[in-house]
């Protein structure tokens, strides 16, 4: 059934050369890492009888960054990066889906890639002798591009839905964690507790309409 069958295929190529600088001291210790991602993606679609192509180039920064710094048990981190990715095939291919009359979904070829910042802190000391640790984590992800869907009900009352990119959406993610060994005679006892907790904002549309989750 042709409304109901369809075929994507998708090949990509990335090169992605980098310089980078080490720093190596007795308590401190970090790397930086920049350079470029070259990406080349081939999207091939086939429905209702008809092919679908379209070649994706984009040359996008890729930078990472860490410093540690150690001290006896106690162990801080500090790391940062940059993620991208380009749109799926399905996302981008101006395929109009009529398998549901009533929702019918289009790519769009004109979408920018998912560009991203991430940050994030460790702490942990652990002292081997007592067998008692204590561990932090806190991560911060800003979305200066994210792909999202985007529907409007038309004057037949048929949603149509594609995909845009908006702006703005980010997550918070800590947790805190705490461990003990107990002894006595043969029996040993571990005692766990921990903490953790997430924030996030996202962005999308319905009917047009901007709204925040």
């Amino acid at each position: 059934n042709d409304i109901f069958s369809r075929y994507n295929e998708m090949k990509q190529n990335k090169v992605s050369p980098y310089a980078e600088l080490q720093l190596n001291k007795s308590k401190f210790s970090g790397t930086l890492r920049a350079g470029s991602d070259f990406y080349n993606q081939e999207n091939y679609g086939f429905y209702t009888g008809s092919a679908y192509n379209l070649t994706v180039r984009e040359m996008l920064p890729a930078l990472q960054a860490n410093l540690r710094y150690k001290a006896g048990n106690n162990n801080l981190s500090f790391n940062y990066n940059y993620n991208t990715s380009l749109a799926s095939t399905t996302q981008l291919l101006a395929i109009e889906n009529l398998s549901d009359p009533l929702n019918i979904f289009v790519g769009n070829p004109d979408l920018d890639p998912n560009k991203s910042h991430q940050l994030s802190l460790n702490f942990s000391n652990f002292d081997r002798k007592t067998r008692q640790g204590i561990n932090a984590n806190f991560t911060y992800t800003y979305n200066q591009s994210s792909i999202v869907n985007y529907s409007y009900v038309d004057e037949d009352l048929i949603t149509r839905s594609t995909y845009t990119n908006v702006e703005g959406n980010y997550r918070l993610n800590g947790n805190l964690f705490w461990s003990k060994q107990l002894n006595k005679a043969a029996n040993k006892l571990n005692l766990n507790v921990g903490l953790y907790s997430s924030y996030a904002r996202q962005q999308a549309f319905r009917n047009s309409q901007l709204y925040t989750a």
